[in-house]
Protein backbone atom coordinates (compact mmCIF):
# COMPACT_ATOMS: atom_id res chain seq x y z
CA UNK A 1 0.00 0.00 0.00
CA UNK A 2 2.82 2.44 0.86
CA UNK A 3 4.47 1.75 -2.51
CA UNK A 4 1.26 2.69 -4.34
CA UNK A 5 0.98 6.00 -2.42
CA UNK A 6 4.64 6.77 -3.14
CA UNK A 7 4.09 6.21 -6.87
CA UNK A 8 0.98 8.45 -6.85
CA UNK A 9 2.92 11.12 -4.95
CA UNK A 10 5.81 10.83 -7.40
CA UNK A 11 3.40 11.20 -10.36
CA UNK A 12 1.88 14.34 -8.88
CA UNK A 13 5.32 15.79 -8.18
CA UNK A 14 6.49 15.15 -11.73
CA UNK A 15 3.27 16.62 -13.11
CA UNK A 16 3.46 19.81 -11.03
CA UNK A 17 7.21 20.19 -11.49
CA UNK A 18 6.71 19.93 -15.25
CA UNK A 19 4.01 22.63 -15.13
CA UNK A 20 6.15 24.93 -13.02
CA UNK A 21 9.20 24.39 -15.19
CA UNK A 22 7.29 25.08 -18.42
CA UNK A 23 5.74 28.23 -16.94
CA UNK A 24 9.09 29.54 -15.77
CA UNK A 25 10.70 28.74 -19.13
CA UNK A 26 7.91 30.54 -21.00
CA UNK A 27 8.19 33.51 -18.65
CA UNK A 28 11.97 33.65 -19.09
CA UNK A 29 11.67 33.58 -22.89
CA UNK A 30 8.97 36.26 -22.81
CA UNK A 31 11.06 38.55 -20.59
CA UNK A 32 14.06 38.14 -22.90
CA UNK A 33 11.94 39.01 -25.95
CA UNK A 34 10.48 42.08 -24.24
CA UNK A 35 13.95 43.20 -23.15
CA UNK A 36 15.21 42.88 -26.72
CA UNK A 37 12.23 44.88 -28.02
CA UNK A 38 12.78 47.62 -25.45
CA UNK A 39 16.51 47.75 -26.20
CA UNK A 40 15.72 48.10 -29.89
CA UNK A 41 13.31 50.97 -29.27
CA UNK A 42 15.64 52.76 -26.87
CA UNK A 43 18.51 52.49 -29.33
CA UNK A 44 16.64 54.40 -32.02
CA UNK A 45 17.37 58.00 -32.78
CA UNK A 46 14.50 60.49 -32.45
CA UNK A 47 14.40 60.89 -36.21
CA UNK A 48 14.36 57.12 -36.70
CA UNK A 49 11.57 56.69 -34.15
CA UNK A 50 9.20 59.23 -35.71
CA UNK A 51 10.67 61.52 -38.35
CA UNK A 52 7.61 63.78 -38.63
CA UNK A 53 7.54 64.70 -34.95
CA UNK A 54 11.32 65.13 -34.88
CA UNK A 55 11.22 67.56 -37.80
CA UNK A 56 8.29 69.45 -36.22
CA UNK A 57 10.24 69.87 -32.95
CA UNK A 58 13.40 71.01 -34.74
CA UNK A 59 11.43 73.52 -36.80
CA UNK A 60 9.97 75.05 -33.65
CA UNK A 61 13.36 75.21 -31.93
CA UNK A 62 15.16 76.97 -34.75
CA UNK A 63 13.67 80.39 -33.95
CA UNK A 64 13.32 80.97 -37.67
CA UNK A 65 9.68 81.96 -37.18
CA UNK A 66 10.50 84.45 -34.43
CA UNK A 67 10.60 88.13 -35.13
CA UNK A 68 12.32 90.86 -33.15
CA UNK A 69 8.99 92.04 -31.71
CA UNK A 70 8.76 88.95 -29.49
CA UNK A 71 12.12 89.83 -27.94
CA UNK A 72 11.02 93.42 -27.46
CA UNK A 73 7.79 92.22 -25.84
CA UNK A 74 9.78 89.94 -23.51
CA UNK A 75 12.12 92.72 -22.40
CA UNK A 76 9.19 95.10 -21.90
CA UNK A 77 7.40 92.59 -19.68
CA UNK A 78 10.58 91.97 -17.71
CA UNK A 79 11.14 95.71 -17.22
CA UNK A 80 7.55 96.19 -15.96
CA UNK A 81 7.90 93.22 -13.58
CA UNK A 82 11.21 94.47 -12.16
CA UNK A 83 9.81 98.00 -11.82
CA UNK A 84 6.73 96.77 -9.94
CA UNK A 85 8.76 94.56 -7.61
CA UNK A 86 11.31 97.24 -6.79
CA UNK A 87 8.64 99.91 -6.20
CA UNK A 88 6.12 97.78 -4.34
CA UNK A 89 6.43 99.71 -1.08
CA UNK A 90 6.21 103.08 -2.85
CA UNK A 91 3.07 102.02 -4.69
CA UNK A 92 1.57 100.60 -1.47
CA UNK A 93 1.99 103.90 0.38
CA UNK A 94 0.07 105.89 -2.29
CA UNK A 95 -2.84 103.45 -2.30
Amino acid sequence: MQGLLDKIEQAFREFYLGLIESNLTTMFIDVNEKTATIAEQIGQTPQGWNGNIFSMITEENNLHDEVSFSFFKYFLKMWVAVFLVTHTFDIHIFI
